[in-house]
Parts: C-alpha cells; sequence; structure tokens
C-alpha cells in the first residue's frame, strides 16, 4: 500500500507539472501535418491530429497535453529504426502506471518492440557522453519534470533538440526555448 501510495503520488505531481507547463504555453490546441521523417528519424508532435485527442494509457489524460514524453520516447525508437508512433505507445497500457498516464521506468513492449527507460542523471555532461556514443537523449525540463524532449545532437556549445510541445518543432536549437539550467533530468532510451 506504502508503494502504491508513493506511485499514485508521483503520478498525480507529474500530470500537474505537464499541465502547468501546457497552461503557460497557451494550452494544446490540435495541429497538422506535424510529423517530418529524415535520416536521423521522424519527428512527432504530441498535438499532431494524428494521436492528440488519444488519451494516453488506460486513462483519460489526452496526448495533446499530456505526452510530451510518450511523444518524445516514439521519437528516439524511431531513430533506432523502430515504428512506434506515439499513438501506438499511448494506445497500450504497458508503459505506463495502473490507470494513470505515469510512464514506468524500465522495460515495457508494445507491438513486439522492448523499450527500456533509465534515468542516468541530470547533467550536461550526461548528454555530452550519450551523443558522443551516439545515443539520442530524452530530457526533462524545469522542476516536474515539466515536459520532455529529444536532445538529438550537439553542433558546437548548441544542443538541438526535437521538442514535441510546439508547432514545427523539429530540429531546433534547446538555448532559442530553454536556458540549460532548466534541464533537470536525463533518460537513456533503448530499444530491441
Amino acid at each position: 500500500e506504502t508503494k502504491y501510495q508513493l506511485l499514485l503520488s508521483a503520478a498525480q505531481r507529474q500530470l500537474r507539472a505537464f499541465s502547468n507547463f501546457v497552461s503557460g504555453q497557451g494550452g494544446a490546441s490540435i495541429l497538422s501535418n506535424q510529423t517530418k521523417c529524415d535520416s536521423w528519424g521522424c519527428y512527432y508532435n504530441q498535438r499532431d491530429a494524428s494521436w492528440g485527442n488519444k488519451g494516453i494509457g488506460l486513462s483519460s489524460s489526452s496526448m495533446a497535453e499530456y505526452g510530451c514524453l510518450v511523444t518524445s520516447v516514439a521519437m528516439v525508437a524511431n531513430h533506432y529504426g523502430k515504428s512506434l508512433t506515439p499513438g501506438d505507445i499511448a494506445s497500450s497500457g504497458n508503459p505506463f502506471w495502473g490507470s494513470t498516464a505515469y510512464m514506468n521506468q524500465g522495460s515495457w513492449n508494445v507491438n513486439g518492440v522492448t523499450v527500456t527507460r533509465t534515468r542516468i542523471g541530470s547533467s550536461t555532461a550526461k548528454i555530452d557522453e550519450e551523443l558522443a556514443a551516439g545515443r539520442p537523449v530524452v530530457v526533462g525540463i524545469y522542476g516536474g519534470p515539466d515536459h520532455f524532449l529529444v536532445i538529438k545532437a550537439k553542433e558546437g556549445s548548441e544542443y538541438i533538440m526535437h521538442d514535441p510541445f510546439p508547432e514545427n518543432g523539429a530540429s531546433i536549437k534547446f538555448s532559442s526555448k530553454y536556458p540549460l539550467s532548466a534541464i533537470s533530468a536525463v533518460d537513456r532510451v533503448t530499444v530491441n
């Protein structure tokens, strides 16, 4: 019961943080034609009409409002050659704790793809290590974390991200939207 209450509390805090971020951005209107694919993989937007109105897991939380982590994980899976969309992940209960939209750490399976998400720290040094090894990372920003996005590359001293919330958030400079001090979590995502 104690573990259940701790997880429920963590899930509620995470969803409040996501909701606060979305409110601060002016809301989560549905967008069209956001998916863009190149040699790196696909950029997905959590508000895309293809899945933005879809509930996450067994919850009633919508992808448009709460799907930044789901969308970020889908982008990394696609980078590794797996054809998982945000909608595929959201349609499964496996990645989420109970009937919430709280994505579990560790491994889960969707459509025959096993995804493992591991928190490896919160520093830019960890981001640099992962990028140097050819691995993009999912980064949480602000205290909640309030929002998740993909850091896909580093050009000079600048991180290049796929941000799943803003319209056309593909391959933009991290510093154009957020300060480096906002980084509060770095997650490694692997697939097989």
